[in-house]
């Protein structure tokens, strides 16, 4: 094949035949890889002349190898094309290369080939520049194909909707007029961005289930909203669907614009639920348990529900036929006529019960109590007024009833008191004078017991002398209960008034201390006190000394052997809290509410013998109440017990 032998040595010559020693004839098989080749491959001179040909050269030029061989490569030049062939000699000359390079070339019958050329030059062993080897690849096929996808993209621009392909990642590939209509970017700006970000797409679904519907399925439609250009948001009908791509796979996108349509159905929705809640408000108006009516400016009655034509004994068309004024009583009618011309020259909601007598006339004349409540609602005709109105009849009997029970009682509860009264003032009588009537045989025993043991008439023996002390201190007892019943008598009578004094606090609870001592020595207990107020506080003397006498001996009382008692004090802004704590017995938490009760006696002494009448705490109570102070406890059963109380300090 003499036409393609010099091509053939120039490859010959770059493929060292060491590295083909499977090949018994390397030029012969090297020929056959460039007849069989696709691309025509042509061999020129340096002036471009055609010095080789392959089969493909043929197929795709029309031309006979012995047609061409020796005459000059121009003669493929498309009209306009003939500067192509010189300079692209020049470019090998110059030892460079022209790769894909799209231009248009000449068939033998004069059509127009679309081609790719890549030139590269020809060197000989010793390097030597001896040619140009051209490869042209026929672009026919693909142009018609690229024609094909132009005509595609035309008559998708003619359809009226949005049409766009997005890559996985999102991105805008295709952009259809559709979409600039639509959304008002065109394809130039829209391309290579993210509809996400373009868009500020939203979702009307979970975007996951979407995502998961194209992986699994192939296709997705749901609702989806997008906003355009201008800041406008549209709602889309949205159908996608997966296609295999050039590079993964890829998401053609419909959209159909149903804003209008969706506003349109919301308002539909909006207009039968407007209907329904005004059916049902109508039901609920004409079932109300009160009646209800519309009076225009004039007085005439508009709008009447089933609840007035029972209130008022009229059927419907009777009471739309007539002036509000016919339900009004005779002895009113005039001043409710004036009435309702100064609610129309400045009305204002007036709501129902504002403590007015008001009665409505019935058709059978009688008048039946009511409240009344209006609203104002303009109309193009005027001011109308709507009226409910409730019938309080058996409301105003039960009031009455109930007035005459409440009048019953307080004066019976009044006689109640009273007698109390006149009781508590006897018993209180009687409680003096019982005391003064035992407190004076009383002091009689005492006093001829201290006598007997002066032992002034003769010596007694150690029975006699037990049986005396016995004497001295039951009686001793006996006349500080009389006296505590006494103080208590006198207190609920208001016989005992405070003689108030400035005195120093830390010297009465000294006093009041070291009285107590002796007792608290026989049972061997710690009597404390530690932090105590060193200013003046204003109470009565007297009365504070009992209240601490008291406060100590009990808690002295109630401590077993071996304990301790402390007494503190606190400021608290005006006054001076003092507590007395024991390690005593305690008291239940059910029985500290009653401790300050009259005769109430909480749990036993340490000797398991009940003392006391039970009105020391309620008369310290009185007593720090009568000062302005206010008394408290703190306790646990077998915890032992906190007593407080406050009195006011000197400023």
């Amino acid at each position: 094949m003499p036409p393609i032998q010099r091509p053939i040595r120039q490859i010959d010559e770059a493929i060292p035949s060491q590295s083909l020693p499977y090949i018994p004839d390397a030029q012969q098989w090297l020929a056959s890889i460039v007849e069989s080749s696709d691309d025509a491959i042509i061999g020129e001179s340096l002036e471009g002349i055609v010095t080789s040909w392959n089969n493909s050269a043929k197929r795709i030029f029309g031309y006979e190898a012995s047609e061409v061989l020796g005459r000059h490569i121009s003669l493929l030049a498309w009209p306009g094309n003939e500067e192509d062939t010189p300079r692209f000699i020049e470019a090998i000359r110059r030892g460079e290369r022209v790769d894909h390079y799209e231009t248009t070339r000449r068939h033998k019958d004069g059509s127009q080939i679309f081609v790719s050329l890549t030139l590269s030059g020809i060197h000989d062993a010793e390097g030597k520049l001896i040619g140009i080897s051209k490869i042209s690849r026929d672009l026919s096929s693909r142009n018609a194909a690229d024609a094909t996808l132009v005509r595609q993209a035309r008559l998708l621009d003619q359809v009226y909707e949005p049409i766009l392909v997005l890559s996985r990642d999102d991105r805008i590939m295709y952009w259809n007029k559709g979409a600039e209509r639509v959304y008002g970017w065109t394809a130039t700006e829209a391309i290579g961005r993210t509809g996400r970000d373009l868009l500020q797409t939203e979702f009307l679904e979970p975007e996951l289930s979407m995502r998961e519907a194209l992986e699994i399925e192939g296709n997705w439609e749901g609702e989806l909203a997008n906003v355009t250009r201008d800041g406008v948001r549209r709602t889309m009908l949205s159908r996608r669907k997966r296609q295999e791509g050039t590079v993964g796979w890829e998401v053609i996108e419909t959209s159909f614009d149903i804003t209008e349509r969706k506003i349109a159905r919301e308002l539909e929705e909006q207009t039968r639920a407007i209907v329904l809640a005004e059916a049902k408000f109508r039901e609920l108006i004409e079932n109300a348990p009160d009646a209800i009516l519309q009076v225009d400016p004039s007085g005439k009655i508009l709008v009447a529900n089933h609840t007035a034509e029972v209130m008022f004994g009229y059927t419907r068309q009777e009471l739309l036929s007539q002036s509000v004024d016919v339900l009004v009583p005779n002895a009113v009618r005039g001043p409710h006529i004036e009435h309702r011309a100064s609610f129309a020259k400045s009305p204002m909601a007036r709501p129902m019960g504002r403590g007015m007598e008001l009665s409505a006339l019935r058709k059978d004349g009688i008048e039946i109590p009511v409240e009344i409540s209006l609203s104002p609602s303009q109309r193009e005709g005027g001011l109308n007024v709507t009226a409910v109105i409730r019938d309080v009849s058996e409301r105003r009997q039960v009031e009455a009833q109930i007035r005459t029970l409440r009048e019953n009682y307080m004066a019976e509860l009044e006689a109640r008191q009273r007698e109390a009264e006149r009781l508590n003032l006897l018993k209180s009588e009687f409680l003096a004078s019982m005391s003064h009537e035992l407190r004076t045989p009383l002091h009689t025993i005492m006093g001829f017991s201290e006598l007997l043991s002066e032992e002034g008439e003769g010596p007694l023996n150690d029975k006699q002398k037990r049986f005396l002390q016995h004497i001295r201190e039951d009686s001793k007892h006996l006349l500080g209960l009389i006296n505590d019943v006494l103080d208590l008598s006198r207190i609920e009578a208001g016989a005992i008034s405070l003689r108030i004094e400035h005195i120093s606090l830390a010297d009465a609870v000294s006093e009041a201390v070291n009285a107590i001592i002796p007792n608290a020595a026989m049972k061997s207990l710690a009597l404390e006190s530690h932090d105590i107020f060193k200013g003046l506080v204003a109470v009565d003397p007297m009365r504070l000394k009992e209240i601490l006498y008291n406060l100590l001996g009990n808690a002295v009382k109630f401590t077993p052997q071996g304990g301790k008692v402390t007494v503190q004090t606190e400021e608290e802004g005006r006054f001076v809290r003092v507590t007395i704590a024991d390690t005593g017995i305690g008291i239940p938490a059910d029985q500290l509410e009653q401790i300050f009760e009259k005769f109430y006696q909480v749990g036993f002494a340490t000797s398991g013998v009940r003392e006391g009448t039970g009105l020391g705490l309620a008369i310290s109570k009185r007593l720090i109440e009568m000062h302005g102070g206010s008394i408290g406890i703190e306790s646990k059963l077998g915890s032992g017990s906190r007593f407080y109380f406050t009195v006011p300090k000197v400023m």
